[in-house]
């Protein structure tokens, strides 16, 4: 595969990555601010649970934006040498 259809495909990936990540942010600050208390009639342990689950949303996404940097300083790594040569 090329490697620009590679760094394309990485930058998407991290934008969808990117987009998820602000939406669970928006949430977690809408959790914070006791929103979700006001719109739910859930117990605490309920809340708490969801707020959880949110917060490993907001890891998984992390985690994927940090791998996609990582892969996109390798593709630029050999693309220097790959040039230079």
């Amino acid at each position: 595969m090329p490697h620009y259809l590679l760094v394309q495909e990485i930058q998407h990936r991290k934008a969808l990555h990117l987009a998820q990540l602000t939406f669970y942010q928006t949430e977690e600050t809408n959790y914070l601010n006791g929103d979700w208390q006001s719109e739910l009639k859930e117990d605490a342990a309920e809340l708490q649970f969801m707020y959880l689950t949110l917060k490993r949303g907001v890891a998984y996404e992390t985690s994927w934006l940090t791998w996609c940097d990582e892969v996109l300083a390798v593709l630029n790594q050999a693309n220097h040498r790959s040039s230079s040569e």
